[in-house]
């Protein structure tokens, strides 16, 4: 009995690399898979199962001759395949966007090779481009400009260049896409560029793609994946504060069978016990309501980290993060107005309480709106006082004993920044 694992089950970040793969595929609009199997095949048949777990069909395909080159495994599925279809490879992680763009791709050419601009690795196999077409391809070229990223839209006719490149006694997958590039059927589509992608895409993300063929490719992608969980809409200190932190914690989560509805919940639990160190009168239980809410912002990061990491975004998650924030941010509120109370007996407290609680509310429900009515290329002031300010601002005036000036704070920023998103707003459709 062998215990030998195959190299398309290997994790990343909690997800084997094929299961990622045809997720990423998913994203991109893909529900339908053949998958060609050979070499411990059937461990990834049970792990895969019929792909009705990932809302996906899965037809798998034999190959017996899997110790031949990868032009087979592709030939091997033919019967399957008699309409335009994308080929991707079991250990090519990717962006999905770069799915989506050579699935909306125009040419006519019968194959279009995702390629990319940057330095050859000695495992890459190289291309040579001239005007959009494939010139010479082959891992031993010397003359490139180029490599494939393993990422193909193909018609049926490939499989008449890999037949006769077979009668050649050649299988890999590059020498039969040689014979089609020899009779002017390969084009290319620029993965590096942003000019390729379909016109719905935005410009300003960055996609990638990575072969994983060692230990320190597997590295590179953990860091990659990683890196996108970064979101240009972050707050200044979940940048440089929170979300380094958080993406560290949910490495480890997305080992785990942890959910990211069950972080939400936990993170609203700490919120919970935060909110009632900060209703004690005593400057220690003051002290750890600040560092326990400070804790609940990085934490808020790791259920969306986990979910995208492991393809377990829904609408739901998102609008019950959304909610179970709302209350904890009224729980951190009532708890500084009722342990400024319990200090002084001033109803000042419970003034400044509510302006903070109201603006606070109003801070985040007028967040999304105001970034669906401005366009980021209008030219106005773009800094957005965001939740984890607001919950930096109560850590800050807990370390301080300053709870009521904390509340004060809190009401002043947060109703100023209402106010300037409804001015901003208002001069904008002013201008319509």
């Amino acid at each position: 009995m062998t215990h030998a694992k195959p190299k398309p089950l290997i994790r990343l970040l909690g997800v084997p690399l094929i299961e990622r793969v045809i997720l990423t595929a998913k994203e991109a609009g893909i529900n339908e898979f053949i998958i060609v199997v050979g070499f411990l095949g059937e461990q990834i048949k049970e792990e895969l199962g019929d792909g009705r777990k990932y809302g996906i069909k899965i037809v798998y395909v034999e190959n017996d001759d899997w110790e031949k080159g990868n032009g087979i495994s592709v030939f091997k599925a033919r019967k399957y395949l008699q309409e335009t279809f994308i080929l991707l490879m079991s250990d090519h992680i990717l962006d999905y966007r770069i799915l989506e763009g050579i699935i909306n791709y125009e040419s006519s050419n019968d194959i279009v090779i995702g390629i990319d601009r940057r330095e050859p690795l000695k495992t890459d196999t190289k291309v040579l481009e001239k005007n959009g077409q494939i010139i010479e391809i082959g891992k031993e070229l010397e003359n490139s400009n180029c490599i494939d990223t393993g990422i193909f839209r193909c018609t049926p006719k490939i499989f008449a260049f890999i037949e006769e490149a077979i009668k050649e006694n050649k299988t890999e997958l590059a020498e039969a896409i040689a014979v089609g590039s020899e009779k002017g059927h390969v084009g290319i589509f620029d993965v590096s560029t942003a000019d390729s992608y379909d016109s719905a895409m935005s410009e300003d993300i960055d996609t990638w793609w990575i072969n994983i063929n060692t230990k320190e490719d597997l590295k590179n992608s953990r860091k990659m994946l990683c890196q996108q969980l970064k979101k240009t809409t972050d707050g200044v200190i979940s940048r440089f504060i929170n979300r380094p932190i958080s993406i560290q914690i949910s490495k480890l989560l997305v080992k785990t069978s942890i959910s990211p509805n069950m972080i939400s919940f936990f993170c609203f639990a700490v919120a919970i016990l935060a909110s009632v160190f900060l209703s004690f009168p005593a400057y220690w239980a003051l002290i750890i309501g600040g560092i326990l809410a400070q804790i609940t912002s990085i934490l808020d990061g790791c259920d969306g980290e986990v979910a995208r990491l492991k393809f377990q975004s829904s609408t739901f998650g998102g609008w019950l993060d959304s909610i179970l924030d709302r209350y904890a941010d009224g729980f951190f509120i009532f708890g500084l107005s009722l342990g400024l109370w319990f200090r002084t007996e001033n109803y000042w407290g419970w003034i400044v309480g509510f302006f903070a609680l109201i603006g606070s509310f109003l801070n985040s429900y007028s967040s999304t709106k105001f970034e669906e009515f401005v366009n980021k290329q209008t030219g106005f002031f773009q800094f957005l006082v965001r939740r984890d300010l607001r919950i930096f601002i109560i850590l800050l005036g807990s370390l301080f004993n300053q709870i009521f000036w904390t509340l004060f704070i809190l009401g002043v920023i947060m109703n100023l920044e209402v106010l300037r998103r409804i001015i901003v707003t208002s001069l904008i459709y002013s201008k319509d």
